[in-house]
């Protein structure tokens, strides 16, 4: 389904692109109507190109933490409204539908960055409050947490401020990458510390403390909790098991 859509938007787009030069171009620099038309047409060229780029962008957040299929398939059809309606020489109202689409998938977009910053910001608070905890029990066994975590920490938490920094400026497509970038050194910060202590388990020749440093690892996977999160930083939309099942 989403191929289908990707590769007629994408002919859609195009055609467009090339249908408006060839409107504004081929109308007589006397006629009214093509000076009532050059301002729509400009806004048919940008967001048949904008509005097509953004829906693609945003088509794996929306699934996993807006309103679904229902809602993605919502912004295609005004899309294709939009350019139903300049194929038939109808610019004006075009022009509109697609100033509406734009609308639309820009609140979206808004509403989605809300949803990434409260999930990255209690991300956050698990991940230090691990680090903490994680670093006491390591140091009972004479060892110190790995550089590398504080590194990721640190880039998660540049990403973080980033991401607010772009929701601020209205550009929250983009607020939205640095977000998943953010959840993206959290959790290997989760991997960090659980690989660490396999290491430790590994080294010693003890049952008892080998079984509980391996469970120490255990529990420094990253939390059932963040596993659409952690789907979702792939880009891939996320199944429950009850829909696989």
């Amino acid at each position: 389904m989403v191929k289908g859509f990707r590769m007629a938007l994408l002919c859609a787009a195009l055609a467009l692109a090339g249908s408006a030069v060839f409107a504004q171009g081929g109308a007589k620099s006397d006629d009214v109507t093509y000076d009532k038309r050059s301002v729509p047409i400009q806004i048919v060229k940008r967001l048949s190109y904008e509005n097509y780029r953004d829906i693609k962008l945003l088509y794996t957040a929306i699934v996993n933490y807006g309103g679904g299929e229902a809602e993605f398939d919502k912004l295609v059809e005004e899309y294709a409204e939009a350019s139903a309606l300049f194929f038939s020489n109808k610019i004006v109202e075009s022009a509109n539908m697609f100033t509406r689409n734009e609308r639309n998938i820009a609140a979206a977009a808004y509403k989605l960055a809300a949803q990434y910053k409260a999930d990255v910001s209690k991300l956050h608070d698990d991940v230090v409050r691990m680090k903490v905890k994680a670093g006491i029990k390591m140091s009972l066994k004479g060892a110190a947490m790995h550089g590398a975590l504080d590194k990721v920490v640190a880039d998660a938490s540049h990403a973080f401020q980033r991401a607010n920094d772009l929701e601020v400026r209205k550009r929250p497509i983009d607020a939205i990458f640095y977000y998943r970038m953010a959840k993206r050194n959290y959790f290997q910060g989760y991997d960090i510390v659980n690989g660490q202590f396999v290491e430790l388990a590994t080294k010693t020749s003890n049952k008892n403390d080998k079984d509980y440093l391996l469970k120490l690892a255990e529990s420094y996977k990253i939390p059932e909790k963040y596993k659409k999160d952690a789907v979702d930083n792939g880009n891939r939309v996320y199944e429950s098991r009850e829909k696989q099942k």
